[in-house]
């Protein structure tokens, strides 16, 4: 797994630096010196900006809440997918655009493929809301297409709702156990509950999961050596960015033995 050994240890690198641009405090009085690198997509593109869809959460805001936990964080292009191996790697990679992300062929799907290669090779994507990968913002224009999903992970959203609702879930004892418990110190379970996966599909991990209808609201599959987060929720406020950030928080300091 590349989560294992491609952490940067107990320094700080400032965003100066010439390795990279990195933003990270130093954690080797806190946790042992094993920092992660984090791939922010910042989508603008040379064919146009990516806008978000069912997130109200930025790149702006993403960046802050890794730098708040001592990850190291840069922002990225698409094409920068490509650089998985050497000083390229990066251990997560956060789309902060919900549904929409940033495609450079939508008939090929070039960039789609570019991301299960790279999780297949051991690499972490997160998807921040709604229906994964539903609007390919392209040189076409944005085209959505709600299969992509499917043709690429083998799943499938429970798309039954017609607007988002604003409902509780629950966390099974198992991911409490491997997460922490992820629900506000107030005892709020709710979210915007939005495109949740189908429970059926048993390669996906619960980690939440609505309470009035079939789906699972922050769910990580394993693809080859990495990993697939989804999350079936709008994220429109810190209900579900406090929950889906704590979940990150303790996957990418667990490492791969999140999913082996």
């Amino acid at each position: 797994m590349v989560l294992r050994q491609r952490f940067l240890r107990g320094r700080t690198v400032s965003r100066a630096s010439p390795e990279g641009s990195f933003i990270v405090r130093d954690l080797s009085t806190e946790d042992g010196g094993d920092v992660a690198r984090i791939g922010i997509l910042h989508g603008t593109e040379n064919w146009g900006q990516t806008k978000r869809a069912r997130t109200e959460y930025t790149p702006d805001d993403w960046e802050a809440w890794s730098r708040a936990e001592g990850f190291a964080s840069k922002r990225i292009a698409i094409q920068e997918m490509s650089t998985i191996d050497g000083g390229g790697w990066f251990d997560a990679v956060i789309n902060p655009f919900g549904e929409s992300y940033p495609e450079e062929d939508p008939k090929e799907e070039t960039s789609l493929t570019r991301l299960v290669e790279y999780m297949e090779r051991g690499g972490v994507f997160v998807c921040t809301g709604g229906w994964p990968f539903y609007y390919a913002t392209s040189p076409s224009g944005t085209i959505p297409d709600g299969r992509r999903l499917r043709r690429h992970f083998h799943v499938d959203v429970n798309s039954e709702q017609w607007w988002e609702d604003f409902e509780p879930v629950r966390q099974p004892p198992e991911s409490i156990m491997k997460y922490g418990a992820l629900m506000h110190a107030d005892g709020d379970s709710r979210v915007h509950v939005w495109r949740p996966i189908r429970e059926e599909y048993g390669a996906v991990e619960q980690v939440l999961v609505a309470s009035g209808r079939d789906g699972i609201v922050l769910g990580l599959l394993p693809t080859g050596e990495g990993a697939a987060v989804f999350c079936g929720m709008a994220l429109r406020g810190s209900s579900e960015f406090d929950k889906v950030s704590s979940f990150l928080e303790h996957l990418l300091r667990r490492g791969p033995t999140a999913w082996e």
